[in-house]
């Protein structure tokens, strides 16, 4: 399927390596304006210039999802950027391996506020926005570990699927 994304207002949490970090290239490469959002500042202004060859709006924007009000303030900044939301790439994610005995409780409960309470409270909150556009799609990051578990990230792949 061939989608045009030209001129369509994306935005993407956990931007900073990885998978993010190439959906943000790929996004941008396609004519579409990006917001980039994860918790290392450095990494997003990095890549926040390297998709400036790309002729497109791109905002970085310091975020933690496991943070109610850093997720509010990234929709504020991206609606105040962009102007309107087509498209959110709930990407970050967050783990801690080890037998779950063994895995702190923090830890715990990071994993499942990054990875199943963010994208969850960052989809209601762009909810409003995505509505308002004829292209509104909401992209769910998952991971092969949450069809297939291993022991070594039980929490992680239970909030991946």
């Amino acid at each position: 399927m061939n989608i045009n994304l030209k001129g369509k207002n994306v935005v993407i949490t956990g931007a900073s390596s990885g998978v993010g970090n190439e959906t943000a290239r790929l996004f941008a490469g396609k004519g579409a304006n990006t917001v980039i959002a994860a918790r290392s500042e450095d990494k997003l202004l990095e890549l926040k210039k390297s998709l400036s060859i790309h002729n497109v709006k791109i905002h970085a924007v310091v975020t933690d999802v496991s943070k109610v009000t850093d997720c509010k303030n990234l929709v504020k900044e991206s609606v105040k950027e962009l102007g309107s939301v087509d498209i959110l790439v709930n990407n970050a994610g967050y783990t801690s391996q080890g037998n779950f005995e063994d895995v702190a409780l923090n830890e715990l409960e990071q994993i499942i506020e990054v990875n199943f309470k963010a994208p969850v409270r960052l989809t209601k909150l762009f909810m409003p926005y995505l509505k308002e556009s004829s292209a509104g799609r909401i992209i769910n990051v998952a991971s092969i570990l949450g069809i297939i578990p291993i022991p070594t990230e039980a929490v992680y792949s239970a909030t991946r699927v």
